[in-house]
């Protein structure tokens, strides 16, 4: 009897520790998350300075800031229809959020456009982790409204073959619940920390997120080919398949509404041949246990092909930035994310191409 007593004493505390918890977050969670209680978290108007000391090829100092639309860029216009307006959609590698403000790739974009047209306005809406789930939300709950030109979909890098890792997809996706657990997180503010912080663990073990010492401290692996293969033929048949649909989807949703979608695929370090710079292997650098650098630009390359084939059967824009930036350790600081020179070379590629492009669908804008 006194067991049974114990029992309910510590389920009513763990159930009001839990309550409280849950007040507490709601309250103030200190950790800044990108998407709970089944939205995304626009942090408008946000200025964030950071110290830098993890590796030499960011800025020490860098400071990143938001405007009221939760994006990085100018303000919104006051008439936005009379000027040529661009949206970069995307994750990490979009939203560049260790570059300080006017070295990410949008911004630096903006400015080059801007030598070639008039009035030109470009916000960077990546968020750190999205995936093809989020980017649907987005252009669903924020994107639309704002009824951009163009929107640039950088993508691909969180939708790699593994669901775990899919960026926001148990908290935003539309599907029935499976488990407590997928209740817990879509509803409660506990959940969606618990989820992210667990997230956070999973990317940072397979150097998803920013890895600093896959460059400073590399180690090496061979993976037998028909292991390579096998993978990136489960990959190409479970995963890939869905990707597309889900991308088909971005760009039915944007032309729906009048706007351009462009498609970019993701660039990775990895992949081929040492690195120039440092002369590092990028075939057999770990990436994670059980993967090299072959086979993570093998998997990634399933999603850029995706992507070409979009292009060819939808004739949406496609900017082959995978292909056209140099695989080079000066353009990353990881395997994934720019350093200011990668930012501006990506950049100079995108606003070559986007140029061509705009100056057939929005000729009105040209400086004659």
């Amino acid at each position: 009897m006194q067991g049974m007593k114990n029992t309910i004493v510590l389920f009513f505390g763990l159930l009001v520790g839990l309550i409280i918890a849950e007040c507490v977050l709601r309250a103030f969670n200190p950790i800044p998350l990108r998407a709970k209680r089944g939205g995304l978290c626009l942090h408008r108007g946000e200025r964030y300075v950071l110290f830098n000391d993890q590796t030499d090829r960011l800025d020490r100092k860098i400071v990143h800031t938001k405007n009221s639309l939760g994006f990085r860029g100018p303000e919104p216009l006051k008439d936005p229809q009379k000027a040529l307006t661009i949206l970069a959609v995307g994750g990490s590698t979009t939203e560049c959020f260790l570059l300080s403000d006017g070295e990410d790739w949008v911004s630096r974009m903006s400015v080059l456009l801007g030598g070639r047209f008039r009035d030109v306005w470009a916000n960077n809406a990546g968020i750190d982790g999205n995936s093809t789930f989020g980017h649907a939300l987005l252009m669903n709950d924020v994107v639309l409204g704002l009824r951009p030109k163009i929107v640039l979909f950088l993508i691909g890098l969180n939708d790699i073959h593994n669901d775990t890792l899919n960026g926001f997809d148990l908290i935003l996706s539309n599907r029935y619940y499976q488990s407590v657990r997928d209740l817990l997180v879509r509803n409660t503010e506990l959940g969606s920390t618990l989820y992210y912080l667990d997230r956070a663990r999973r990317a940072a073990k397979r150097n998803m997120g920013h890895a600093f010492r896959l460059l400073k401290d590399p180690q090496f692996i061979d993976i037998a080919p028909e292991i390579i293969e096998r993978r990136v033929s489960a990959s190409r048949d479970l995963f890939v398949p869905a990707y597309k649909e889900r991308v088909l989807g971005l760009v039915r949703i944007s032309r729906a509404e009048g706007i351009e979608p462009v498609l970019v695929t993701q660039p990775s370090l990895f992949g081929v041949g040492a690195d120039p710079s440092t002369g590092i292997d990028l075939e057999r650098i770990r990436v994670a246990d059980d993967s090299n650098g072959e086979l993570s630009w093998k998997l990634r390359e399933l999603n850029n092909e995706a992507l070409r084939d979009i292009g060819k059967e939808t004739g949406v824009s496609v900017i082959d930035l995978a292909r056209a930036l140099p695989k080079d350790s000066k353009y990353y600081y990881d395997g994934y994310h720019f350093t200011p020179a990668g930012a501006q070379k990506a950049a100079e590629i995108l606003a070559g191409d986007l140029g061509r492009f705009c100056e057939e669908r929005f000729p009105e804008y040209r400086v004659h």
